[in-house]
């Protein structure tokens, strides 16, 4: 009974996904015909990944580990996401000081313009320092950088002042149109390699249950993208997933589902 409350779960979170994204998102961007099929794909590939989701991880990083050779610097992240709380912390701490300043010169002034500008100087204060203390904390955990030489040390300040402009107001919209224009470009060079990868990833994790969800979940996203509701959606797909698992392949059928 296990198996088939977690084949029903799945369907239904794929389905109510699958529903959810071709009502509200995917419709307002193409016809909606073309947008019913692509948010039952978008279930479908939810539910499939949704279910035995730990072997999913699990084959995920096998193939991972048999492909590639690069590992994240845990200690480097780690300290990362430190300065970034930190740094969230004060940002929020300047932008309340500066709008409630602004808030009470405004009370005197008159002037409506004065609590905006005072919470625009705070807001790009806090962002700046706080683009400062991540980089001190990359800085933190480079146990090597006494050995690098001169021309080494400048590279490395560059790639660390960099975060510090991205986490400046002016520096994302710039640092966003980079990556967009950089992925386009090479976009040519990683899509065979993304394909192999993905089928890998496919042969790995792939089985009976997978199947079922994948349909079970797509049917359940259609169903509830033409009736206008993902909920009812995510519960068809939910019950149709479990009558296909228990009833139909097991019981009728005698399928040993894996």
């Amino acid at each position: 009974m296990g198996r088939t409350l977690s084949v029903g779960l799945a369907c239904l979170f794929g389905a109510t996904i699958g529903a959810f994204v071709g009502l509200d998102v995917l419709s307002r961007v193409m016809p909606k015909g073309f947008a019913g099929i692509m948010g039952a794909a978008v279930g479908g590939g939810t539910g499939w990944i949704t279910i035995d989701f730990r072997e999913f991880c699990a084959g995920f990083m096998r193939v991972w580990r048999r492909t590639t050779s690069w590992r994240p610097r845990y200690a480097y992240w780690k300290a990362l996401f430190v300065g970034l709380a930190v740094g969230v912390s004060f940002a929020t701490s300047f932008v309340l000081c500066f709008w409630l300043l602004g808030a009470t010169l405004k009370m005197f002034t008159e002037n409506d313009s004065t609590m905006f500008v005072w919470t625009s100087d705070g807001l790009y204060l806090a962002t700046t320092f706080m683009g400062l203390i991540i980089l001190c904390a990359g800085v933190l955990v480079e146990h090597d950088i006494g050995r690098l030489s001169a021309a080494g040390l400048q590279h490395y300040l560059q790639g660390k002042l960099f975060w510090l402009f991205v986490f400046s107001p002016i520096g994302v919209p710039c640092v966003a149109l980079y990556f967009c224009v950089r992925a386009v470009l090479t976009a040519p060079r990683w899509v065979p390699t993304c394909c192999r990868f993905v089928k890998m990833v496919f042969i790995e994790v792939h089985s009976q249950r997978r199947t079922i969800c994948f349909v079970d979940s797509a049917i359940g996203a259609g169903f509830g993208f033409y009736l206008g509701d993902a909920i009812i959606g995510g519960l068809f797909g939910a019950i149709i997933g479990m009558i296909n698992y228990h009833v139909v392949s097991v019981r009728w059928l005698k399928l040993s589902v894996r």
